[in-house]
């Protein structure tokens, strides 16, 4: 959240050419955004955020090509109020045009970048993905209406080298003279945003006052028609389709060394990917470690090594390879909602002749991260951008609520708090406190970002080497050749995981995390609230049903699938104003989750919801046609298209085998009327006392009598 003191968003954006005229124009512009926006070393980032003036970029920054003239924009937000007025960003985003782009022009258009950033278009284009036919009709349909041709805007390759022989002839000029004639000294628009303490109050006022005067406009046959209308609801259109085919991916086991290894030949387009996890680190792990699991991934893609900032890093990363990634996750078994674990993924992706370049990366930032106070800088500008970014708990809040509601009874939700939801957002709030407390005092802020943060960002890191180099670990590799899908497999398990040694000797801990004492052996219903300042609330009410493998499982997913299309809804949406809402049931997990999304209504939302799951009948009658639109439905969702990256991953992440999902699916088939209902008295009525609720939304603006009140942010 913005801190009170900082809540001005500024930016400037310069008018440019009409896209139509000239595709290579566009191309190269496309280039010049990247170049001096998108990484950490542009002189934007170094100068205004990582300096401390701003928290992070505003959300209109980039190149704009979507309307009939293009644009380009630079803006922050998290700026001081001595911004609101003044024109000190105005002359700070010109200076850093002239002196640290232009006037270093050899740096920041360096050849070295150039050939990465080309490196990454053209792996772009041979990465395949499952929804290719939509990613390119959204990327032609806006121009395409502007009058170009859109087979000429598909005509990449060709762009792409008329691109490479301009800057080969002309270097850096290419783009000093785009900067020059479109940026420099031309007429800008400048936008300024910022806080005011009566915002929400003056907008419930407002939206009060309009909506009384709209009512009192209305006549007697208005009011009629509208309410006939709401009270009209149309059947959704039902798909043709042949449910009745299982299509399953061929991919071979073994097992080298401690190495579970899963390999998928199938078509890449000559490109690699390979994905690794380090399991059962719950085992390893302490309590204490948990909240700086998140900051930890985060950290190894932006410290860097004693010897290289990590944007030298991110460089030599884009000449060879498409990326990598690393994250925490949680794993759970498809036919076990009890059972959960902690583990450290490690991704990559490249072509094939380079796909052993993946390895030196993994080991270069594993071994070589620079977790000591040489890095406060940078560590500390990334800590105050998370802390700045709420925006994903108003896009999501949905989402969130069902994550900390469901973290009362699973354990995979539990852990997944302190890594991606609530949990963890409330500590990374609480060390940019302390931070922001210490800022004048430089020897103390020095001591506390030794001891409460570097200190345990090296153990976690020695705990993840020891476990790569003596743990329990999986990989899956795809790609289109026997020969490349077993090279990579060897390459992990023979000489990666040998060269991943701790830094200091790893000594076992005796306080490792009790999984069990994450959630209650007999959890009790819960009711929170998560406030936020939003003028919507978001809401979840859940309960874990069954695991994957039960003859349930298929009965709730086809519950869910009715509930919403013939009650929830209408009720939610239509009459109780609220932007989405219905049931959803994840078959992994077993948990049944009634929503709602936007809600303005959110105690009447689930007030209904109660009322609904305490009789032991459904209050419509369930049609023969509504069980096949709810089949279709559901298997347009399980047999939608695969991208060759993902192929055979439901067997290495959840060990769902092709006998699991055939007798599922079945059970899926053969489901009826009488077996819908019987599931719903018998998960839905008979443990209505056992929800768990949860309400994302602002505690100002409505009754919180029963809710535990959860505040993420010490101050809005």
């Amino acid at each position: 959240m913005l801190p009170l003191d900082r809540q001005v968003t500024q930016s400037l954006t310069w008018e440019l050419n009409k896209p139509q005229e000239d595709l290579l124009l566009n191309f190269k512009l496309t280039l010049l955004s990247n170049l001096v926006f998108d990484n950490m070393n542009s002189p934007f980032y170094k100068k205004i955020i990582e300096s401390g003036k701003a928290l992070e970029y505003s959300c209109n920054t980039g190149f704009e090509s979507v309307s009939n003239r293009n644009f380009i924009t630079v803006g922050f937000q998290g700026l001081g109020d001595n911004f609101k007025e003044s024109k000190e960003l105005e002359e700070l985003i010109n200076k850093i045009w002239i002196e640290d782009i232009i006037g270093k022009a050899e740096t920041v258009f360096d050849n070295s970048k150039i050939q990465g950033l080309v490196n990454q278009l053209e792996l772009r284009m041979k990465h395949q993905k499952a929804n290719f036919g939509m990613s390119l009709l959204n990327g032609v349909l806006p121009l395409w209406v502007n009058k170009c041709d859109p087979l000429e805007l598909m005509s990449f390759n060709e762009r792409l080298e008329d691109f490479k022989q301009d800057f080969e002839e002309r270097g850096h000029e290419v783009f000093t003279e785009l900067i020059e004639e479109y940026i420099l000294n031309k007429n800008t628009f400048k936008f300024t945003t910022f806080g005011d303490e009566n915002y929400n109050t003056e907008l419930a006022t407002k939206e009060t006052d309009r909506l009384e005067k709209k009512i009192d406009k209305l006549t007697d046959e208005d009011k009629e028609m509208i309410f006939e209308r709401n009270m009209a609801f149309d059947k959704e259109n039902k798909d043709e389709g042949n449910p009745k085919k299982v299509f399953n991916f061929e991919v071979k086991e073994e097992a080298i060394n401690n190495v579970d290894i899963s390999k998928r030949v199938t078509s890449t387009n000559g490109i690699t990917y390979i994905k690794s996890q380090i399991i059962n680190l719950e085992n390893s792990i302490t309590e204490e470690m948990l909240p700086y699991l998140s900051l930890y991934v985060s950290s190894l893609t932006t410290l860097g090594t004693s010897k290289q900032e990590y944007h030298e890093i991110e460089d030599e990363i884009k000449l060879s390879l498409g990326g990598i990634q690393f994250d925490m996750d949680t794993n759970v078994v498809f036919n076990d909602i009890n059972k959960s674990g902690l583990l450290f993924e490690l991704q990559g992706w490249a072509l094939n002749g380079k796909s052993d370049k993946i390895f030196e990366f993994w080991n270069k930032i594993l071994l070589e991260t620079d977790f000591s106070i040489n890095r406060k800088a940078p560590l500390k500008a990334l800590i105050k951008s998370l802390a700045s970014n709420t925006s994903s708990f108003s896009d999501n809040g949905h989402n969130v609520a069902r994550s900390y509601a469901a973290s009362k009874i699973n354990k995979s939700y539990a852990l997944g708090e302190y890594m991606d939801n609530i949990k963890e957002c409330h500590f990374i709030d609480e060390i940019n406190s302390k931070i922001n407390e210490l800022e004048n005092d430089p020897a103390k802020e020095d001591e506390y970002f030794e001891e409460k943060i570097f200190k345990p960002l090296r153990e976690i890191n020695n705990l993840i080497m020891e476990n790569i180099s003596n743990g329990k670990s999986k990989v899956i590799v795809h790609s289109d050749s026997e020969k490349q899908v077993e090279k990579m497999a060897t390459l992990f398990a023979n000489t990666f995981v040998s060269e991943i040694k701790p830094s200091t000797k790893y000594i076992p801990v005796s306080n490792r995390l009790n999984m069990d004492s994450l959630i209650s052996e007999t959890p009790e219903p819960t009711k929170s609230f998560i406030s936020f300042p939003f003028q919507v609330s978001h809401t979840s009410k859940l309960i874990q049903c069954c695991s994957y493998d039960n003859k349930d499982s298929a009965s709730l997913q086809i519950l869910a699938n009715i509930l919403t299309t013939k009650l929830l809804h209408p009720e939610i949406r239509e009459r109780n104003g609220a932007y989405g809402g219905g049931a959803s049931y994840s078959a992994i997990s077993g948990l049944f989750n009634f929503y709602s999304y936007r809600d303005p209504n959110p105690l009447t939302t689930l007030k209904f919801i109660d009322q609904l799951c305490s009789k032991p009948e459904l209050p419509f009658e369930i049609t023969e046609e509504d069980i096949l639109g709810a089949k279709l439905s559901i298997f347009q969702d399980v047999d939608s298209p695969v991208s060759p990256m993902n192929e055979g991953m439901s067997m290495f992440e959840y060990g769902l085998t092709s006998k699991a999902k055939k007798q599922r699916r079945d059970a899926l088939l053969n489901c009826d009327i009488n077996q819908v209902k019987e599931t719903f008295k018998k998960y839905m009525y008979a443990n209505h006392m056992k929800f768990q609720e949860c309400v994302v939304g602002n505690k100002e603006l409505m009754d919180t009598n029963g809710f535990e009140v959860i505040e993420p942010y010490t101050k809005h």
